[in-house]
């Protein structure tokens, strides 16, 4: 159950800070005023996506987070979900959510201070809260939903969510199947493909660094071929008469040789008395002509090397030439060429698994269509079952609604052929086969007969909105009794209901909420004086222009006098008619006899049981006879204490949250001051709690949010009204209370509390 709500910096919302009590809580006021933003708040930490425009204006962040008291088959739940955090991640009965929506980032969770994903919240909302949002009536005529809510009253959801699992699977099966399929066909003609491709790439016999070297010296050998020729020319004119092929420098070959002979011959005539360096000379004359003979015969050597070089040229340009045209074919990309073969044997590989994941398909297919044909119809057994009990329980139901006559039916259909389906036979008949959806086999409708006389009919065709509301409110009463969620938020539940059927539509909420075995906490914004007057608790939204020029929208826990005022407005929107004031008076008053007179009769029908159904179980008979008279009126007394303490706190509390700013903090030990005497006001705000956990410390509340005057006796009687309807309070251990009575009003607190009282 949700014990308290604080919201901050959301929309108009500036901070608000909420505490409820056990059972029904009514959210009043009018329209545009902001309610919505209250379930919002409660969305947002159920994992509600959050949208940067709820942020206040002019705020960076905005907050919201609640605490939740947890039942023990609930904590079970949640803490399998809060394992997927690790083990070190336990929780307890007392849960803390808390959410943060940021201006200039992601928003934030945090579970009992603990910041978790997202879906964390997501998947825990479901087992907290049935949350039902405004126009909720119309799901009702969507058969998804329909299937939705009788799955729910079945306890089918798991089953239905495992076929809706196995149904998945399977398609992607018969998909993957499906394409694995046309690969098959064609994978021998793949294969052989490959090898081909594979043989041509491995008779190229290309290696990794082949073509670059290849490319360096084919553009090497081209700069010989042109230096060849200078190389020969200068040969030829060197040794051109050695060269038969080179006649055309025979010539001036020969020319040279002779004019360096004759030179020598000349200078060797002359004596050396003329010059005794002219023998020398002629030696030089000689050796000239001998060095460039010998020259042209170096470069004729060279001449033949560079010639043999470049007998290989033809060769490499015709193996750079194949190469090329190899890498064309593979997009121009040497590194994919020369890794070709190795990714051919990988897609060889691939071929073989296809194969193999082809030949297991059709038998995990075929076991997958057996399991679902058996879930489906396990499944559609327990449905067609529980839609038996759920007509009549709706039935038994709309007549305390004030549909008496009412028929409702629960029609089955089959899976239309234009929905996503698969065809699966019964493994043990295949002459059996049916249409499997992802909700089974199943589709459902909601039909109804409101009148005597009428024929059922589809209910969006026959109901009205006031009867929507009804058969809501009926579904939901039923559920409550067979789901692990304890709140139910209603929004507008009321809608289209008036008079006399809006009482009946209290009465059941009242009743929704009041099953000592099944306790249920209802939040609910309506629109509903009746509905409002049953409320346990009674918050009023109401948006106000502050100082600085913002709107800014409150929510405040009425007291006695503020609900018969809110009361009032929205019977007539006129809270100073003297008559209007009386009968929201009077609702209130109903209501709180009602209640006790429930109370009542439940103390009856427990007292009217043998004395042998009565008795204690763990005590034996003796302890229940062996009380003396003084103790059972100790006994007595010491019960009605408890219940004193527990009308006055819950008033006191209910006074003390209007207050902005206050939390209550709560202490183990209760101090006991005398009552005054002699004073003119009552002011309700003075307290101290205490809870089993965390002693901090003691506030004292010094703002009086209300006094009553000793010569106003109406409001004093109200205040002991609204402290005689039974409130169930929550998590107080003990309470201390001084209460400044006039005498008047001491008097008449002596006439109805006396034997009540439990405060010196």
């Amino acid at each position: 159950m949700i014990e308290s709500l604080a919201v901050q910096n959301l929309a108009v919302i500036y901070r608000s800070f909420m505490q409820f009590g056990k059972h029904l809580c009514s959210f009043t006021g009018e329209t545009g005023a902001g309610k919505t933003l209250l379930l919002d708040s409660i969305e947002l930490l159920l994992g509600a996506r959050g949208d940067k425009d709820l942020i206040r204006y002019g705020e960076t962040e905005a907050s919201a987070e609640a605490s939740f008291q947890l039942s023990p088959d609930i904590l079970s739940s949640l803490q399998k979900i809060m394992n997927r955090m690790g083990p070190d991640y336990v929780l307890t009965s007392e849960l803390h959510i808390r959410r943060v929506l940021s201006a200039n980032g992601p928003s934030k969770a945090y579970i009992n201070g603990i910041q978790v994903p997202m879906q964390l919240l997501k998947d825990m909302g479901p087992h907290l809260v049935d949350f039902s949002r405004q126009h909720a009536q119309i799901n009702l005529l969507d058969p998804s939903q329909s299937l939705n809510i009788l799955d729910k009253y079945a306890g089918t959801e798991d089953a239905a969510k495992s076929v809706t699992e196995l149904f998945l699977r399977l398609q992607d099966y018969k998909i993957e199947y499906a394409e694995l399929s046309q690969k098959v066909e064609n994978i021998e003609e793949t294969r052989e493909q490959l090898l081909e491709e594979y043989e041509r790439i491995e008779n190229i016999g290309a290696q990794q660094d082949e073509l670059e070297k290849l490319e360096s010296k084919v553009s090497e050998m081209r700069d010989q071929k042109e230096s060849l020729n200078d190389l020969l020319y200068v040969r030829d004119m060197l040794l051109g008469n050695e060269v038969a092929s080179q006649s055309e420098h025979v010539d001036v070959n020969k020319a040279i040789y002779q004019m360096l002979h004759k030179a020598a011959s000349r200078l060797s005539r002359i004596g050396d008395d003329i010059d005794p360096s002219l023998p020398d000379q002629v030696e030089s004359l000689y050796s000239i002509r001998n060095q460039v003979k010998q020259i042209g015969y170096t470069i004729r050597e060279v001449c033949i090397e560079v010639r043999s070089s470049l007998a290989e040229q033809q060769e490499l340009e015709t193996r750079l030439q194949e190469l090329r045209k190899a890498i064309e074919e593979y997009g121009g990309d040497w590194e994919t060429f020369i890794q070709r073969q190795h990714t051919i044997e990988q897609e060889m590989q691939k071929l073989d698994q296809i194969q193999e994941r082809y030949e297991q398909l059709g038998p995990i297919i075929q076991k997958a269509e057996a399991e679902l044909y058996r879930q489906a119809q396990d499944l559609s057994g327990k449905r067609h079952a529980a839609a038996q009990e759920l007509e009549k329980k709706l039935e038994k139901e709309l007549a305390d609604l004030a549909m008496e006559q009412a028929q409702f039916e629960i029609r089955f259909g089959r899976i239309a052929a234009q929905e996503s389906r698969v065809l699966v036979q019964n493994p043990d008949d295949s002459d059996m086969k049916i249409y499997v959806g992802q909700a089974g086999i199943d589709r459902v409708s909601f039909w109804l007969s409101a009148n005597q006389g009428e024929s059922v009919r589809p209910l969006h065709e026959v109901a009205s909105g006031g009867e929507l509301s009804r058969i809501l409110l009926a579904l939901k009463y039923v559920l409550s009794q067979v789901l692990h969620v304890h709140t139910f938020i209603f929004d507008e539940i009321d809608a289209g209901v008036s008079g006399k059927t809006a009482n009946l539509l209290a009465k059941k909420l009242r009743e929704m909420c009041s099953n000592p075995s099944n306790p249920i906490q209802i939040l609910m914004i309506t629109h509903s004086p009746q509905v409002a007057a049953v409320a346990d608790s009674h918050f009023i939204v109401k948006k106000q222009n502050t100082d600085d020029g913002r709107t800014q929208t409150d929510v405040v826990l009425l007291d006695m006098q503020g609900r018969i005022t809110e009361i009032a407005r929205m019977l007539t929107g006129n809270v100073s008619s003297e008559n209007t004031i009386k009968v929201s008076r009077e609702l209130l008053r109903l209501a709180a006899d009602a209640e006790q007179s429930k109370v009542q009769n439940e103390k009856n029908v427990a007292m009217a049981k043998p004395a042998s159904k009565r008795k204690s179980k763990s005590q034996p008979q003796s302890s229940q006879t062996g009380l003396d008279q003084p103790a059972k009126k100790e006994k007595i007394a010491k019960s009605k204490k408890s219940k004193m303490q527990g009308f006055v706190s819950d008033l006191i509390q209910k006074d003390m949250l209007q207050i902005p700013d206050y939390r209550i903090v709560l202490d183990q030990t209760l101090p006991e001051l005398p009552l005054p005497k002699n004073t003119s006001t009552v002011p309700l705000s003075l307290i101290s709690l205490a809870t089993n956990e965390n002693a901090i410390a003691l506030v004292e509340c010094k703002k009086m949010k209300r006094a009553i005057t000793s010569t106003d006796v109406h409001k004093f009687l109200d205040v002991i009204r609204a402290v005689q309807q039974t409130i169930p309070n929550t998590q107080i251990k003990a309470v201390y209370v001084a209460l400044l009575f006039s005498s008047k009003a001491a008097q008449l607190l002596q006439e109805q509390w006396i034997q009540m009282i439990a405060i010196k």
